[in-house]
Order: C-alpha cells, then sequence, then structure tokens
C-alpha cells in the first residue's frame, strides 16, 4: 500500500520559481531551486528548506542548474555567463568566467561525470573537466542561443586497431538550438555541422539502439539521422508531426526503448515508436480522471525510467500519471499498454512548468510551477504484525500501533503514535518498537494502557534497520552491520565482503536473521548469541549455472528462521525492473532455491509467514495484464493459462501445482501455500480481497489480518492505486483491521490449540495428497463442526472420496445420498460443485461448475439462487443453448412478484411472449395494455391473436383490421363474405392468391350455387378433393380429369372408379396406373385393348400382385408393339437377357440411364460364378452393342463393369476425349491402360499444354514403360530444336530421355540405342557449347566447334544443320567478314539446306552484294536455295 505524499515549498510574495534540480543520492535528497529573490535555497524531501544553507551573488541571478551524476556537487548557471560548482560537504563554490559572456542556457554532464558542456544564449559551447573542480578544455561559437546538448557513445578521430577510449567517447556531444543547426562536438576542438534544420531545435535526442540522433524543431518536423562518421550524413526519417496546441509547451522525452512522448498544451500526450512506426495518444479522457480534465492541457512531461512511470503536469495544476503494463523491455505499441492513475492536484492549482524525477530510485517528483515547488514522495506505508503489535504508518509522520489487550482477547489497545521526523522504516519486537528517518533512530516501550515511553533515542544515517529485544541492528556506511544498544553504543560490527555490497534488506524472526545485500548476496545469522554468528556460506541469489535470477526487492523469514521467502524485480536492462510473476524460497538447510508462478497474470508484491505455523506461506498479488504480442500469442494458443515444469537446483514445481488462471477477477487477491522442504511448494487456497480491503497486515492461525481504511461520505472516492494521502484528524485513525477467520477454520476460531494443529495438519496433508496421514490427524475428533470445515476443505482440493468420509462422520446423510447421487456426473468439478452445494459452499460450487465447463449447472445454479442476472450473463457467454429457457425462467419470476414490465421483457427475449404475455395480461384483465403491447410488437401471431379476441367481442371492423395487419387474408374474406361484401373479398382472393382466402370464398360460392366459381376456387387454394366432388356432382368430367392428374393417388384412384362407371375406361386406365392400381389398369386396358402410353417405370414393391401384373403387361405391350416399354417391364421382372434380346433385335438407342438397368446388380454372394458370369456378358454385349452405335464413353464405361478396362480404355480412345481418357486412366491403375493413355495424348496438342506433357510423364512412370517415356522426352527434345531453337532444354530432354532408357529392362536393342542417343547428345552439347563461347566473347572456340559439326558425319540426326551454318553466318556478316559469310551460304547451297528458315533474306542479299556476287534465285525470292533446272515430260 502507496501513496504519494505532497509538501508544499511556499516562496515569499512576488518571488518565483526559475529552476530546480535534484540531488544524485538514493536517501535523503535535496532539492536545489533558484529564485528570483536572488538566491539558491536547498529543500529536503519533506519540503523543508534547510537553515542556513543557501547560495546568493549579489543581484544576480541563477538560470540553469544541475547536480554531478557522481559527486555531490551542483553546477551553477548565472545570467552573467559565470559557472560557479558548489560542494555540498565542503559548502565552497568555484567560479569560472573566462567562456561565457552571456546567460547560461543549459548545462549537460556525461554519464560518468567526467565532463560537463555548458551553453550560453549567444551560441558559445563550453567543454570543462569536473574530476578535480573545475577546468576549462575547449569551446565552440555558433549562432543564436544553445537550448540542447546530448552526450552520445560515437567514436570520433580514433585508430581502428586500437581499443575504444572511454575518455574520448564520454567527450562526444551533440547540440543545438535557436538557429536551426546541429552539431557534433568533442573536447579535442573537433566540431562538425550534422545537419541544418528549419526553424529552432527544440529537442535533441540519441538513440543509442540504432546509433542515430533525433531532432525536432520547431515547425513540428521530426529527423532522424543514422550516423555513419565515413559517409556524408542523409535523413534517415522526416516527419511532419500532427501536433497542435502552443509550440511554447513544446516538449518531448523518451518514454521506453524507441517511444518517443510529446506535449504541446493538448489534452493529450502524444506516442510515437520510432523502431515499430506506429502512434498513439495517451489522453485525459481516461476514466482513472474521474472525467476531472476534460477541459485541461498537458504543458510538462517527466518519465520514470526505473519505474515505468510517464507524468504529465496541466495546465490547471494537476500531475496525471501512467504506469507501463508490459511484462518486457520493449515499449508499448498501443494506449493499451499503459494504466492511468488517479490524478493528484497541487496546492495553488497553478500551470506545471517542470516535472522532475529525483533519487537512484526515482521515487520522488518534483512539480514546479510560478510561485513554488510541490515535492510528492512516493511512500510504501510501512506495516508489521509481529508478536503482539500490529502496526500501521498512517501518514509520514504518524503510525498507528495495535496491541493485544490481555484481558480481552478479541479486543486491541489502539495507539496513534506522532513522530517529529518522517518515518522511513519501523519493526517491532516484545514490547518496543523502532521509527527511523535515515538521520534518527527512536525506540519506545509500549505496554497496553501505559502509552508509549521512549526507551532510546540515537542519530543514524542507517537506510535498513532491524529490532530485537535488546538491539538495534543496522547497516553501515563501509559494507558493515552494526549491533548497537537501544542508546546508539556499537555492541558488534559484522563485515561484509566489498564484493557483496551494502546492506539492502534484514529481516529478524526470532533468534535468526536474514539479511541481502546489494549484490543479490544472501547471508543467514544466528542472533540467539551475545555475538551473532552466520549460519552456513553466503549463498548468491541465482541458478547453479551462476545465471542471475533477478533483483531481490522483499524477503521475509518464517517463524523457525528456516525458510527465506524471496520477492524479485527481473532486470532485462540496468535501469528497468519488470515484476517477477514467481516468487522463490530459500532453503536455509538445504541451501538451495524453490520457485512458485503465482499466475502469468499475477505479480507478487508481499509475502508473509504464519505467525505460529512455519509452513504457511501467504502472497499478496495484484493482477497485471500482459499484452506483448508474445504473451497474446500464447495465450490465443492456450498456453497462457498452464505452467510448464521448471527446475531450479533439485527442486521441481510440477504444473498441477499451478491454479487455472482467473481471467474475469482483477482486484488482489492472496494465495497461501504450503511450504516444507520434503514436499517443496504447494497450492493451498486462493482469497480474493473483497471490497474495503487494502492489504494483508499479516496472518496468524486461525485468522487472516486486513488493512482498511474508512472512507468519509463527503471524501472523495479513490482509486485503489494509492495515489492518494491518507487522512488522519483529532489524532483518530482512518485505518481499520479487518479480522477474518481462514476457510479452514469458519465457525472454529475459538477452538483448542491442539484442534488447530490437528486441521491444519489436515490441510497440509491433503494439500499434498497424503490422505492416510490426513486421516490420522484428526481421527480422533468428534466436533461436528470440524469435520464439516474439512469437507469443505476437501472440495477446495478435489478429494471426493475423503469428503465422503467426512460427510460421514458428520452424520450428512443428505450429503452422503448426494455424492452417492454425483456418480451420473462425468466431471469431478461437477460432483465436487454438488457436494459443495450440500455445505453451503455456493461460491465454490460456481467456480468448479466453470472450471470444467458445465455452465448449463452454473446456470440453474444461478436461477436457484435468485440470481438471474448472472444466470442470464452466463447463458449469453457460455450456454446459448438454455438462453431463451433462463429468459423464460426469469420471466416467470417477475411475474410471480407482480414486476409485468420486466416479466413482458423477458418473455420477449424467451420468445414465448406470442403465448405467455396475452395470456398474463388477460389473466390480470389488463386488456388496454395487451393492445399495447401487440401495436407496439407489430407481429403477425399477436395480430392475429388480438383480431381473433376482438371478433370473438363482436367488433368486427377493428378484427378486420388486425387480421390484415397480420396478413390472415383467409379471415378477412371470410368476414367479407359473412358481412355479404363478396366484390371486396373477391378483389383481396385475387390480388393476394391467398390460399385461405380463397378456400373461403369457394365455400361462400358452393353455398349460393356458383358451382364453376367454386370449383375455381378450390382448385386455387389447392383444396382438390372439394372441386373434383364438385365437378363429379355436376358431371364436369373434363375437370374431374385435369385435377385428378395434378391430385394425389388416392383421389387419381376414386376418380379412376368414377370413369369406370362412366365407361370411360381410357381414362380410367390412365388413373388407375397413375394411382398405382397397375393390376386394375392393365385388366382394364386388356380387356377394352387400350394402348397404354404412360406405363410406369419405377420399381414397385414385391408382391405378388405386382409380379403378375407387370408379367402380363410384357405380353399385352410386345402385342401393341410398344418394345421400350416391355423392356423396361422385363427390367423390373429381373429377365435381364430377354430385355437385352429384345433392344438388339429392335436396335434400340441406348442411353445411359437405360443401359445401366439392363445391367444386373452385382450378386449378394461374390463367388457365385453364374451369376458374375452373366452379368458379366451382359455388360460386353451391351458395349459392343453401344460401340456399335457410336457412344464410346458408354461403351467404356460397361467394360469397365465387365471388368475388361482395357477394353474400355481403347472403346474410350475413340471417342478422342482428353479429359475422359485422363480421368478414365486414373481410375483403372492398371500399367496398360497407362501406356495407352500416354501413347494417346502424345497424338494430342501436348507441346502447348504444359498439363498434358506432365500427365504423360506421370503415367508413363506409373507404368514404369521407361523406353515410351525415353521416347517421349526424345520427342520433346526435337520439339525445342524445331520450333524454338532451344538447344538447352533440348539437351536436357535428352539426357533425361537417356536416363530413362538406362532404366528400360526388356528394350530390344538397348546398347544400339544407347550409343546412338549418346552420339546425339554429344553432338547437342558441342553445339551448345559453342553458342555459350559466343555469349562468352569466345568466338574462335565457336568457329572451331561449328566446322567440327558441319564436318562431323550423321550430325543432322542430332541437330538441325542450318542452325550451324545460321551462327556461323551471322556472327562473320556481323563482324563485316564477308568473304567468310558468303563461303559459308555456298557450303549451305551445296548440302541442299533450304536458307530461308534460317537466314534473313535480307542478310543473304547483303553478303552477297558486299563480294560482288549475284543473288542467285532472286526472282523467285530465294525461296528454297535450290539453283536447278526443272525438265517436263508429257
Amino acid at each position: 500500500m502507496s501513496y504519494f505524499f505532497d509538501n508544499h515549498l511556499a516562496l515569499a510574495q512576488g518571488e518565483e520559481t526559475l529552476c530546480t534540480a535534484w540531488s544524485n543520492t538514493d536517501f535523503n535528497m535535496i532539492l536545489a531551486v533558484a529564485t528570483n529573490a536572488p538566491k539558491i535555497i536547498f529543500v529536503q524531501e519533506e519540503g523543508n528548506i534547510l537553515p542556513n544553507f543557501q547560495i546568493v551573488r549579489g543581484r544576480t541571478k541563477a538560470v540553469a542548474l544541475k547536480w554531478h551524476p557522481v559527486l555531490q556537487a551542483l553546477a551553477i548557471g548565472w545570467e552573467d555567463g559565470v559557472i560557479t560548482l558548489w560542494n555540498e560537504d565542503e559548502r565552497l563554490t568555484r567560479e569560472e568566467k573566462v567562456l561565457h559572456k552571456a546567460a547560461i542556457t543549459i548545462i549537460t554532464f556525461s554519464n560518468d561525470g567526467s565532463r560537463m558542456v555548458t551553453g550560453d544564449a549567444k551560441g558559445t559551447i563550453g567543454v570543462w573537466r569536473t574530476q578535480r573542480g573545475l577546468s576549462p578544455v575547449c569551446s565552440y561559437n555558433k549562432d543564436g542561443a544553445v537550448t540542447n546538448v546530448v552526450f552520445c557513445s560515437l567514436q570520433i578521430n580514433q585508430d581502428p586497431t586500437q581499443p575504444p577510449n572511454p575518455d574520448q567517447t564520454n567527450s562526444l556531444f551533440f547540440f543545438g538550438g535557436t538557429s536551426g543547426s546541429v552539431c557534433l562536438a568533442d573536447d579535442l576542438k573537433n566540431c562538425s555541422e550534422v545537419c541544418k534544420v528549419p526553424g529552432s531545435v527544440k529537442t535533441i535526442l540519441f538513440y543509442e539502439k540504432e546509433n542515430s540522433v533525433i531532432i525536432i524543431t520547431s515547425h513540428l518536423l521530426l529527423v532522424q539521422f543514422k550516423l555513419n562518421l565515413s559517409e556524408k550524413l542523409v535523413p534517415d526519417r522526416k516527419v511532419k508531426l500532427a501536433v497542435a496546441g502552443n509550440p511554447d509547451y513544446l516538449s518531448t522525452i523518451w518514454a521506453g526503448t524507441g517511444l518517443l512522448a510529446t506535449v504541446s498544451g493538448e489534452n493529450m500526450i502524444r506516442m510515437f515508436n520510432i523502431e515499430q512506426d506506429e502512434n498513439y495518444v495517451l489522453t485525459l479522457a481516461e476514466s482513472a480522471f474521474q472525467g476531472l480534465l476534460f477541459q485541461d492541457k498537458i504543458v510538462s512531461i517527466a518519465y520514470n525510467s526505473r519505474r515505468r512511470i510517464l507524468s504529465g503536469g496541466t495546465k490547471n495544476g494537476y500531475i496525471v500519471m501512467w504506469r507501463c503494463k508490459q511484462m518486457s523491455t520493449e515499449s508499448p505499441s498501443s494506449s493499451e499498454g499503459w494504466d492511468a492513475r488517479s490524478p493528484m492536484k497541487t496546492s495553488l492549482g497553478l500551470p506545471v512548468t517542470k516535472l522532475q524525477w529525483g533519487g537512484g530510485q526515482q521515487q520522488i517528483l518534483s512539480a514546479m510551477y510560478q510561485q513554488g515547488v510541490t515535492i510528492l514522495n512516493h511512500t510504501i506505508l510501512k506495516k508489521k504484525m509481529k508478536d503482539n503489535f500490529k502496526m500501521m504508518q498512517i501518514s509520514n509522520k504518524a503510525v498507528e500501533v495495535r496491541l493485544k489487550n490481555e484481558a480481552s482477547p478479541n479486543t486491541d489497545y489502539q495507539i496513534i503514535m506522532t513522530l517529529g521526523m518522517n518515518i522511513k522504516g519501523i519493526d517491532c519486537c516484545k514490547s518496543y518498537t523502532l521509527f527511523w528517518n535515515g538521520k534518527f533512530a527512536q525506540i519506545y516501550d509500549v505496554q497496553g494502557q501505559k502509552g508509549p515511553q521512549l526507551a532510546g533515542n540515537f542519530e543514524s544515517h542507517a537506510s535498513v534497520m532491524a529490532l530485537t529485544e535488546d538491539s538495534v541492528i543496522q547497516n553501515e556506511e563501509g559494507n558493515k552491520i552494526q549491533v548497537c544498544s537501544f542508546a546508539g553504543e556499537v555492541k558488534q560490527v559484522i563485515p561484509m565482503a566489498e564484493s557483496e555490497g551494502e546492506v539492502t534488506l534484514m529481516d529478524v524472526k526470532g533468534r535468526y536473521m536474514a539479511v541481502v545485500t546489494q549484490n543479490n548476496m544472501i547471508k543467514i545469522f544466528d542472533i540467539s548469541r551475545r555475538q551473532y554468528k552466520q549460519i552456513g556460506v553466503t549463498r548468491k541469489f541465482e541458478l547453479k549455472q551462476g545465471e542471475a535470477i533477478g533483483e531481490i526487492k522483499d524477503i521475509q523469514l518464517n517463524c523457525e528462521g528456516k525458510k527465506l521467502c524471496i520477492l524479485a524485480d527481473q532486470t532485462p536492462l540496468p535501469s528497468v525492473r519488470i515484476p517477477d510473476t514467481r516468487f522463490y524460497i530459500y532453503d536455509v538447510d538445504m541451501d538451495n532455491f524453490m520457485e512458485m508462478e503465482v499466475s502469468p497474470n499475477r505479480v507478487p508484491i508481499e509475502c508473509f509467514w504464519d505467525q505460529s505455523d512455519p509452513r504457511l506461506l501467504a502472497i499478496e498479488t495484484e493482477y497485471i495484464k500482459d499484452i506483448t504480442p508474445a504473451a497474446v500469442t500464447a495465450e490465443i494458443k492456450g498456453g497462457a493459462g498452464k505452467a510448464e515444469e521448471t527446475k531450479i537446483g533439485d527442486v521441481t514445481t510440477h504444473p498441477d501445482d499451478v491454479r487455472k488462471k482467473e481471467d474475469d477477477f482483477t482486484g488482489k487477491t492472496l494465495e497461501t501455500f504450503f511450504v516444507t522442504t520434503d514436499y517443496k511448494v504447494k497450492r493451498q487456497d486462493t482469497i480474493k480481497f473483497e471490497e474495503g480491503d487494502e492489504t494483508l497486515l499479516g496472518l496468524h492461525v486461525p485468522f487472516f489480518y486486513f488493512m482498511g481504511r474508512q472512507i468519509d461520505e463527503n471524501e472523495e472516492e479513490n482509486d485503489d492505486n494509492g495515489l492518494v494521502k491518507p487522512a488522519t484528524q483529532n489524532n483518530q485513525s482512518n485505518m481499520i483491521i479487518l479480522r477474518r477467520p481462514m476457510k479452514d477454520f469458519l465457525g472454529l476460531e475459538n477452538v483448542d490449540d491442539a484442534t488447530k494443529k490437528a486441521i491444519m495438519n489436515f490441510s497440509f496433508y491433503l494439500t499434498v495428497g497424503n490422505m492416510d496421514e490426513a486421516y490420522n490427524s484428526v481421527r480422533n475428533i468428534k466436533n461436528n463442526t470440524v469435520w464439516q470445515n474439512m469437507a469443505q476443505m476437501c472440495v477446495k482440493t478435489k478429494r471426493l472420496d475423503v469428503a465422503q468420509v467426512c460427510l460421514g462422520n458428520m452424520r450428512f446423510a443428505r450429503g452422503a445420498r448426494v455424492v452417492r447421487e454425483t456418480e451420473k456426473e462425468r466431471e469431478l468439478e461437477a460432483k465436487l460443485a454438488m457436494v459443495a452445494i450440500q455445505l453451503n459452499m455456493i461460491d465454490d460450487a460456481k467456480e468448479l461448475y466453470r472450471e470444467c465447463g458445465r455452465y448449463d449447472l452454473l446456470c440453474k445454479l444461478h436461477q436457484s439462487c435468485g440470481e438471474f442476472e448472472e444466470a442470464i450473463e452466463v447463458s449469453e457467454k457460455y450456454n446459448r443453448i438454455n438462453l431463451k429457457n433462463t429468459h423464460f425462467t426469469m420471466a416467470k419470476h417477475y411475474e410471480s412478484i407482480g414486476s409485468i414490465d420486466d416479466a413482458i421483457k423477458h418473455y420477449i427475449q424467451s420468445e414465448t411472449h406470442r403465448t405467455e404475455v396475452p395470456r398474463m395480461l388477460c389473466a390480470l384483465s389488463l386488456f388496454d395494455r395487451l393492445q399495447q403491447f401487440v401495436q407496439t410488437q407489430k407481429e403477425p401471431e399477436l395480430y392475429k391473436w388480438w383480431a381473433q379476441y376482438l371478433e370473438a367481442q363482436g367488433i368486427i371492423q377493428e378484427a378486420l383490421g388486425f387480421y390484415r395487419l397480420a396478413n390472415d387474408f383467409g379471415s378477412v374474406v371470410r368476414l367479407l363474405c359473412a358481412n355479404s361484401d363478396l366484390v371486396s373479398a373477391l378483389k383481396l382472393a385475387l390480388e393476394t392468391s391467398d390460399p385461405q382466402a380463397c378456400f373461403h370464398l369457394a365455400r361462400h360460392y358452393e353455398q349460393q350455387g356458383n358451382i364453376r366459381d367454386a370449383i375455381v376456387y378450390y382448385s386455387k387454394s389447392q383444396r382438390l378433393h372439394h372441386a373434383i366432388r364438385l365437378a363429379k356432382e355436376c358431371n364436369y368430367d373434363q375437370e374431374v380429369m385435369t385435377m385428378s392428374l395434378i391430385s394425389s393417388k388416392p383421389i387419381m384412384v376414386q376418380s379412376a372408379a368414377y370413369f369406370e362407371r362412366k365407361g370411360k375406361f381410357d381414362k380410367a386406365v390412365s388413373l388407375y396406373m397413375r394411382g398405382g392400381n397397375k393390376k386394375k389398369a392393365m385388366d382394364l386396358a386388356m380387356r377394352h385393348n387400350i394402348p397404354i402410353d404412360d406405363f410406369p417405370t419405377e420399381t414397385t414393391a414385391d408382391n405378388p400382385d405386382d409380379h403378375e401384373t407387370l408379367q402380363s403387361s410384357v405380353q399385352f405391350l410386345l402385342q401393341n408393339k410398344q418394345y421400350e416399354k416391355a423392356v423396361e417391364v422385363m427390367v423390373q421382372l429381373g429377365n435381364f437377357k430377354e430385355a437385352l434380346e429384345l433392344a438388339e433385335r429392335h436396335n434400340f438407342s441406348l442411353k445411359e440411364e437405360f443401359a445401366m438397368k439392363l445391367v444386373p446388380p452385382m450378386p449378394s454372394n461374390a463367388n457365385d460364378v453364374v451369376r458374375n458370369k452373366e452379368r458379366k456378358d451382359i455388360c460386353l454385349r451391351l458395349a459392343k452393342l453401344s460401340k456399335k452405335q457410336g457412344d464410346f464413353k458408354l461403351g467404356a464405361k460397361l467394360y469397365t463393369q465387365a471388368n475388361e478396362k482395357l477394353k474400355g480404355m481403347r472403346c474410350l480412345l475413340k471417342s478422342g476425349d482428353v479429359k475422359a481418357v485422363i480421368g478414365f486412366a486414373q481410375n483403372a491403375r492398371q500399367p496398360e491402360v497407362f501406356v495407352l493413355a500416354g501413347n494417346f495424348l502424345q497424338n494430342q496438342n501436348w507441346h502447348n499444354d504444359p498439363e498434358i506433357m506432365k500427365t504423360i510423364i506421370s503415367f508413363y512412370q506409373k507404368a514404369k514403360s521407361f523406353e515410351s517415356l525415353a521416347n517421349f522426352y526424345d520427342a520433346c527434345a526435337q520439339v525445342e530444336i524445331d520450333e524454338y531453337r532451344d538447344y538447352e532444354k533440348a539437351l536436357g530432354a535428352m539426357k533425361e530421355a537417356q536416363r530413362q532408357l538406362e532404366k528400360a529392362t526388356t528394350s530390344q536393342n538397348k546398347d544400339m540405342k544407347m550409343r546412338l542417343m549418346t552420339d546425339r547428345i554429344s553432338m547437342i552439347e558441342k553445339f551448345v557449347r559453342a553458342r555459350e563461347a559466343f555469349s562468352q566473347g569466345d568466338t574462335n572456340t565457336m568457329v572451331t566447334l561449328c566446322d567440327q559439326l558441319i564436318n562431323t558425319p550423321g550430325v543432322e540426326e542430332a541437330i538441325r544443320l542450318g542452325d550451324v551454318f545460321a551462327q556461323l553466318v551471322e556472327f562473320f556478316n556481323s563482324n563485316r567478314q564477308f568473304q567468310q559469310a558468303y563461303t559459308y551460304i555456298e557450303k549451305m547451297r551445296k548440302k541442299n539446306i533450304i536458307i530461308t528458315p534460317y537466314l534473313d533474306p535480307s542478310l543473304v542479299e547483303g553478303v552477297y552484294n558486299a563480294v560482288g556476287q549475284p543473288v542467285p534465285g532472286k526472282q523467285a525470292k530465294f525461296n528454297d536455295g535450290i539453283d536447278e533446272d526443272i525438265n517436263e515430260e508429257f
């Protein structure tokens, strides 16, 4: 629990603040403040001005202040150009006046303090050494005032073979100002201008990661230069900033790695991520700011790099803060990575012109404004629970002490102790209390009603102290621990090694003391004797491999002094601290570390051991959502809620020990663990902080002691982040202590110590899974309440079997029955939840249902508890199948309590409102409300319901209106006909064609005797039986036949009987046949010799009547020459041979559907040889018939049915369908079929279709027909030569052909083919080499190789000789060697090579003209290049 205590420094009337600077110490920091008095005063962190401690130089004002980063020295710049270095220890000043003649504008130190750079208003830059006083080194003069100086880590003018010179590195700096010029300089009089920007330079920042400088100008231009001293600098990035506001307030700082934060008098901070090139804003509209700052503007900014807090000062005097939530060194890429804190207002509410974090730990913030300074000290309120004391710091100078009242065990003495110092630490032991502030230490004896009595008071500069019953232990400069008496007399000095560093943490428990040093070294001491003695060896907080675990920030010893709990921060960078989600246990006896992760999104903030049980540890945690990309990805994949097995030394923590993450709770939690050497660290329970709880004070079985704060009604409600000041009035504390029993001790708060021990042992063994020891711990207890609590523990540890034993010992019959009934549930958590309900552990039951995903049962539980809103929320998120049912149950609940509006709302959401709301409102006689509901909902069902109600009440006209709104046109027509408004009824029926409307109109026409119209409208209403009935009564046979054909089969049979009675047998036969009565239809047809044109072809049920009917119908169909019908009937009868013979005899045109009907089905017995042979013969005969009729695809399919795939392929090839052939081959998967398909595809346009080429290669490879594949590659090579003259691709194809031919095992004359192919490859390779030589400029090699090819016998079998001649002719022609070109053209003519395909006629003509020879065959346009006479003989 931490607060910012504000201390205001008020100046005299008319006095104004000019500048401020914090000292570099971590303890007892001092703020130097320069005013226009003129003077420099020094202010303590409490806001007190140090008396007799100020600097004055007459009437000259100090305009720049800067503390040395290492020494206790303050550099002061005056308005007359004088530089002063003031030493705090000696209180002496050294002045230098040689360099500057104008007001100093800036002072900057290097990181190690070896160099100081100053700038003034006239552009003079001074470089100083500060190791021994103040001595100038060099100076530079530029135009304009110098406003920005920043040191960097570049190397210049240095031999690269030599190691870096740190002294030279620290002297490099950039500077710029109002002239817009930015320069890089050092202390060796080297200065060069880096760039010139428009306007003045507002900010210069050095980005060490990218070795670049970032410049921001008054024209809102961001320029970034990546520095490379060997090349000319050019801007790497130039961006126009989208910034509004007042340019006078423009300020930019680093807010993380590569993250810039800019303010300019707007209501936001603009963030720009240099690395990711992304920007976003942090606005004053955050909910944490409580709507106080909507109209305010941010005018100053500061960043705490250690605590990762970004702070801003506003125009109305508020200080706002954002804390980085990122759990890595990466800077946030969006505003979600920042958590806004409650705003704080300075005393006077004036504009905050400057914010500055101070101290090495950066725990103090100063806010400067015109009339003064406000110091905000971030203080973690101290607390202590030890022995009989409960101590709470309630303000910076007051502590509330609670002392146990022995006379009344349930009450405490309450004492408010106000001290005359700002408290930095507290401790207690026995009856004594200790307070210190880094200057003094005070010890008080506090005993009951006597009040505190001062027992000791001495001066001490220690930052860490501890109290024993007779001594004070403190750290001392020089890496020592002092043991002092209460009067401050040193009794013992314990030296520390220099490598260990100073003592930073100390904890005393009983006879043991734990100490942690600056370098994370851990020491354990036995302090029971007069001389303290170290136990064991000093242990480094690291793994065995030497890998550091982190930086220790808190320690706590258990009551036995054998286990040390350690909380740490991760330190990926020296200046950055990231909270660790784990805590560590140092086992003193085993000298090793144990580790436990609380949760991936929970950070331990404090640790507490129980006062009596050394095994019980409590960890207070807070929720921090990690939004780094890696964490988000892990959470999406489901890994964020799972812990991996981790080993440190010999200790292992298993994933089963890690509780499932709770995403829905973002408040504080208290995690309890059992820690032992044998069982390591085991999680026991999780307790959520309740409203009003601020932190845990301590625990002592059987109670937890929480601290809370009373909030007055008039006090503003503050956020729980602690950024407010706690108040005390009239010496009364507003802090309260809330004592809550542990869950294991609910109802058992006053049991004896033996029972307490038994319960704790039961809980421990239950947690570690040792059921035998758990039962042995409590088997002698007879108290039902104890057994009930243990049953509750069993629910928490998920031990249903032990819970059953506990319920039995409770004699809780209903609970035992529930345990037996839970066997039907699959999930263990669901079973435990049912037991938890019986034990009144409703919250635990809910958590168990959530854990196992039984949201249906969780929803029922919420409903049973009357938590309908929660039930609906669960249903909406996880159990939408029961969402409507939940709304319905809730509506019933509201109806029962008379909440009509809520009931209607949830009936609507359950979609039962169409019946339930009218029922409910009618029962309540709320008819006006019902009408309003109907008109509001505008639903047809409700309109119809209301219309029926109105009709029943006799309100016909209104009923008609609502029937129309419900689109119930049938009811409208019915009422219109009843009112004799036939015209309107007819018009409505015609317009809407509504079946119901037509039906009511038809009934009206029938009643009036208008039969024709009645039949028409009965037909339109699809009531055909009524229309046919009327048509029969009136002997309208045509209408009867027409409507029967579109009606159902029973009506067809009735109409057929009607026509049979009237002697119209043709119509009767047709209707009987369509109605399914084939026997009757055939009897009538044969008796009266009526052809059956619409004989049905579908297969009927296998019954004797149908079979007999079909047999007789075959002869009848044949007599009437209806052969195709007869064939179909034969197929239905299974007479496939006769059907096929009939089809062949009459040469029916086979269609696929018809042909497949002729194929008998596969026999049920696969070994039935006779039926299989019969089926195959029929398939072959059908295939031949299809092939004869030209349907090759059907033939192939039928051959396939006969298992003759090769014949099927041959048949399919005749169709010429490429896709069908490819598909057939892929399905057949036979080598012979693949070869046939490949051969067929070679006759297609494969050289223009790569897919066909791939398919050919694939088919040959699958068939292992390597010789065919080699021939195909040979053909490919020839195509490349003939069509594209691409000899390189041809060579590759020929080599592939050779490889395939080598694989062939059945090839005839393989050796001869291989020899010929090798010769061809050799010739092609030689021509390819010749072309490559020509492209590389080696023309002699090209000519030689081409001449060799021309003179090689049989070369034309491998390459086109014309290409060789063309290569030579074109080469000689391009080199103007026309005689050689002429010679080769003549050789072409002698070899009878057609010239035109190889050489351009104009080129040939040019060659002949150049050598003075006539062009042969010019009149024939040199078509063939052959000059010979052709004699014609008749």
